[in-house]
């Protein structure tokens, strides 16, 4: 096994790279931040994208049952500062109250609707 920080890790024999924009750090923080929204709200299809610093420094939250353009932004700055991600969580169940679905599991229905996104804008 091949490990570079600043290049390329492998993991179980997939090789997954850096780019520009995009260091490893930030599948690490994505993939910590999914796993914290999955704990608290089991099944929904939660999409997590981050830039680094360079780029605006932030993490955007998608539910994928919703919409696939709009979401919840938090900046990389708050995430570090909240160890425990509470403002991950907050993030989750904001974008559930808005397509009014409960905070919790999944049911598998998709929402009529979310506010502020627009009706031409969601996945039904």
């Amino acid at each position: 096994m091949n490990l570079n920080k600043n290049k390329h890790r492998w993991i179980m024999d997939k090789k997954i790279e850096g780019v520009p924009g995009h260091p490893l750090g930030d599948v690490v923080l994505a993939k910590a931040i999914a796993e914290k929204l999955d704990a608290h709200y089991p099944g929904h299809l939660w999409a997590v994208h981050l830039n680094d610093e360079s780029l605006g420094g932030v993490a955007i939250i998608r539910n994928l049952a919703i919409s696939f353009m709009y979401g919840y932004v938090l900046k990389l700055s708050s995430i570090y500062a909240d160890p425990s991600l509470s403002c991950v969580v907050t993030a989750g169940g904001e974008i559930l109250e808005r397509a009014t679905m409960a905070r919790g599991p999944w049911d598998g229905q998709y929402p009529a609707g979310a506010d502020g996104v627009p009706q031409m804008r969601m996945l039904h």
